[in-house]
Parts: structure tokens; sequence; C-alpha cells
């Protein structure tokens, strides 16, 4: 079955927190660092708020704003001495980077997700039906159920980019011109609730014909774990590991009760 268990969203972006930095980087989070994170990522204004909407997010003084960038400076020399990045050296794919530039941007990624795998996580409890079974024995059913409540709720909702040339959108059912370099904005959510694509798309079916090959939540068309695509989530594996792992153990939990 799936998990009837209902948890605080402070308990999961602190769960969140403390298995991202040990996955991705060997630290054992204290409290230190996750009151750090949590400034970072997760409290209102925060630097993931500012990424996400700069212009609805205010900074209100210099000293504010020399607030933050203390703070990603303490959080980047944390990440820069984990034990991953003890033997740094700049590869030709990571643009020649130093371990500073490379600690530096590898922070701002991690803010960046905190919130979002929290979403992820609130979505197996909020998403999947109490009564609706799943074998958590089955690794590719298990990837599918955390694949469907992330069609329902994409942790992005939408995706932004620059035309490069002149474009014709459909706009309000009426076909409209745009001249290169104008903002559009593609809606994840949805695209995933299209009935035309998904029939009854707000009730959860992990078992859909098309769901790997149609789903656009990780910022693409269709999930392909060997695939990186230039416009694609680069976090989208280590999401749906974080996914996986914990509907797996939450099943099995419920299993033995």
């Amino acid at each position: 079955n799936s998990p009837n268990l209902k948890l605080s969203r402070q308990t999961i972006d602190t769960f969140v927190c403390r298995w991202i930095m040990k996955a991705l980087l060997d630290i054992e989070v204290d409290d230190t660092i996750l009151d750090l994170m949590k400034y970072l990522s997760l409290r209102p204004g925060s630097y993931f708020a500012y990424m996400m909407e700069p212009s609805a997010t205010k900074i209100t003084s210099d000293e504010q704003a020399k607030e933050i960038k203390h703070a990603l400076d303490r959080f980047a020399l944390i990440v820069q001495n984990s034990t991953p990045l003890l033997a740094y050296d700049p590869p030709h794919g990571n643009f020649n980077m130093t371990k500073n530039e490379f600690s530096q941007l590898f922070s701002e990624i991690i803010c960046f997700y905190v919130p979002l795998l929290g979403v992820l996580i609130q979505n197996l409890f909020e998403y999947i039906p109490v009564d609706h079974s799943i074998d958590h024995t089955d690794p590719i059913e298990v990837e599918a159920a955390v694949l469907e409540s992330l069609r329902i709720n994409p942790p992005l909702g939408e995706v932004n980019t620059i035309l490069s040339r002149e474009t014709m959108l459909n706009v309000g059912g009426e076909n409209k011109t745009f001249p290169p370099g104008t903002a559009v904005a593609s809606s994840l959510a949805l695209a995933s609730w299209d009935e035309n694509v998904f029939a009854d798309p707000l009730v959860f079916n992990h078992t859909r014909f098309n769901l790997r090959s149609h789903m656009v939540s990780f910022a693409y068309q269709g999930h392909d774990p060997s695939t990186m695509p230039r416009r694609s989530c680069p976090g989208k594996n280590i999401a749906m590991k974080l996914g996986v792992d914990v509907l797996t153990a939450l099943l099995e939990k419920e299993e033995g009760e």
C-alpha cells in the first residue's frame, strides 16, 4: 500500500538537508550547518527565494545582501573542505574552474535543490492515495509511483527561456509571432495536467502507459536516467534516488507494522 503517514514540512526539510549533504559530500550535518542551510534555502527572503523570484523577493539593504553573501561563503567553505573535494582537480568537463569556484557553484545548486526535494518528499504523502497498491520489492514500480506524484505536482512549476529566433506561439487560441529575445515561460504543471495526453490527469495512476515517455516534470519530455538533454534538470537522478529510497523505506515500514 501507499505510505499512510504525515510528516511536517519542517521535518521533511530537515531530513532533506541531512540527506543531500551526506549523499553528495559525505558530510554529517550538525545544528550549525543545518541552521545555515535553512537560512539560505528555506526562510522567507532566502537566497533560494531570491533566485526563484528576484523581483518579488526584497533585499532591503546592503547589509542584508552582505549577510547572505557571507552565509554563502561560509557554506561554500564547508563544501570545499568535504571529502569528495579534497583531491579536486579541475578537468575540462568543469570548464577548468578552481576548487573555490566549483564549491561556490555547487553550494548555490544545493541551496536551490533543498526546497524542491522537500516538495518531492511531500508529494509522496499528499498525492499517493493510502489505498493504492505499490509493490515495494519492485524498484521499477516504486520509481513509477514517484514519477506519477511528480507529474501531478511538479516541484518546479515552470521553465523560462529566451527565444533565439522569431517564433509563433498559440496564446489563448490565437497564433502570435514573437521576436528573438522574448522571454517565455513554459508551464510544466499545465502540461502535466493536459487531458489530451494523460487521461484523468489529476487522478493518481502510476501504471499510465505513457508516463515515462510524456512526463515533463524534469523540464524535458520523458524520463530516462541515462540521458541528460541540454534543457533538463541537472539533479533529476539525485531527486529520483531520494524519492525511490524514501518511498521504498516507507512502504517497508508499513508492511512491517
